[in-house]
């Protein structure tokens, strides 16, 4: 997963004090949190990345996208799936400019989101407000009035507000073809040579891994070996198990 944030945008949330902390931090703990590990860029670096190496490509607070990254976002994103946070492009071009899912304002600044039982929306009154308005697009979450909140057309996703739970990242990750480690909240920071993941339990914990290895505990110097591709282990309440494999 690439993640986009776009520090200029943030200026327009100025007045809407908590919205950059939606986005900046409350997003990216959600983020954290959906069983998958993420890179984080500046919404320029799109131009710039190597894009074959992510299946998903989030951002966050695109309010105003450059011409530049636009035209990636078409020539080097058109087989990815690409999810749009709040109002993509409204202050350089418009809305229907970027994100292909038709959206209409929504008279309600105080609109939560429902998804699988847990709500989550900006932590303020925010204005404007959208809801989904496009009969092709597939309807995934709904305001808590009913409205359509979220939805998927084509590999094109769109959310209506920040800090979206981890179960909704988890699953468009997973539609998308990201691995997931683990279905349960929590957070967990992979690399190419770590694994580690924290918890405030004591518990019985299982990841999923892309394949079968043997890995040490970087802490104990503990050894564990995969079965099935999966690692288990016991972990301790507040504590962290770190990986090499």
């Amino acid at each position: 997963i690439a993640v986009f944030i776009d520090p200029k945008s943030l200026n327009f949330m100025k007045d809407q004090t908590a919205m950059p902390f939606d986005f900046t931090r409350k997003t990216r703990d959600a983020l954290n949190e959906c069983g998958a590990p993420y890179d984080l860029y500046n919404q320029n670096d799109l131009t710039r990345i190597d894009t074959g190496k992510y299946k998903m490509f989030v951002f966050i607070n695109a309010l105003e996208i450059s011409d530049e990254v636009k035209a990636a976002v078409s020539e080097k994103l058109g087989d990815k799936t690409v999810v749009f946070m709040y109002a993509p492009n409204l202050y350089s071009g418009g809305i229907d400019e970027i994100c292909p899912i038709k959206l209409r304002e929504k008279n309600d600044s105080e609109a939560k989101i429902e998804y699988k039982g847990e709500v989550f929306g900006f932590t303020d009154p925010a204005a404007p407000m959208f809801e989904v308005d496009d009969k092709d697009a597939e309807i995934i979450a709904r305001y808590q009035d009913g409205a359509p909140a979220c939805a998927k057309k084509g590999n094109r996703y769109y959310i209506a507000t920040a800090k979206a739970t981890p179960a909704l990242w988890r699953d468009i990750a997973r539609e998308s073809g990201v691995h997931i480690y683990t279905d349960k909240n929590a957070a967990l920071y992979v690399d190419s040579r770590f694994i580690a993941r924290q918890t405030m339990l004591e518990e019985e914990i299982e990841l999923d891994l892309p394949f079968d290895c043997v890995l040490e505990e970087v802490f104990d110097g503990g050894i564990y070996k995969t079965e099935n591709k999966k690692l288990r282990y016991k972990a301790e309440n507040g504590r962290t198990k770190m990986f090499i494999i």
